[in-house]
Order: C-alpha cells, then sequence, then structure tokens
C-alpha cells in the first residue's frame, strides 16, 4: 500500500519534478500501471521519461529528460 496520502484503490498520485523547468507536480496513475513511459510537462509543454517503480515505501515516479 503507497504512503502517499492522494492515493484511493484505482489511481495513485505521485509526486514529481520537472526535469527541464524544475516545476513540482504530480502524475496520476491507475494501480496497474507500471514501467516507463513519456508524458509532456503541463507547465513547459517538454517531454519527460517517467519510470515506475516499486520500493519500500511504496511506488515511486521519477522523471528524466526525453527527446
Amino acid at each position: 500500500m503507497d504512503n502517499d496520502p492522494h492515493t484511493d484503490s484505482l489511481v495513485a498520485f505521485l509526486p514529481v519534478t520537472c526535469p527541464w523547468c524544475f516545476e513540482p507536480g504530480e502524475i496520476a496513475l491507475e494501480a496497474d500501471v507500471n514501467g516507463e513511459f513519456i508524458v509532456d510537462c503541463e507547465v513547459c509543454c517538454r517531454p519527460w521519461n517517467v519510470r515506475i517503480r516499486e520500493s519500500a515505501e511504496g511506488r515511486i515516479a521519477s522523471a528524466e529528460r526525453a527527446g
């Protein structure tokens, strides 16, 4: 179970920071989403390569510059 307070049984909101403009934000993920995918920053519109992984604390999202 996630320790994130923004979690319900279907969707988790994981914190992430844009690797381009460094704006903090959240990614909404369904419970079965894992691995890597590309999303655009809501602030600067540049692409992120997002990685989702499991840890002892729950699911973790990390973002790197894509493109």
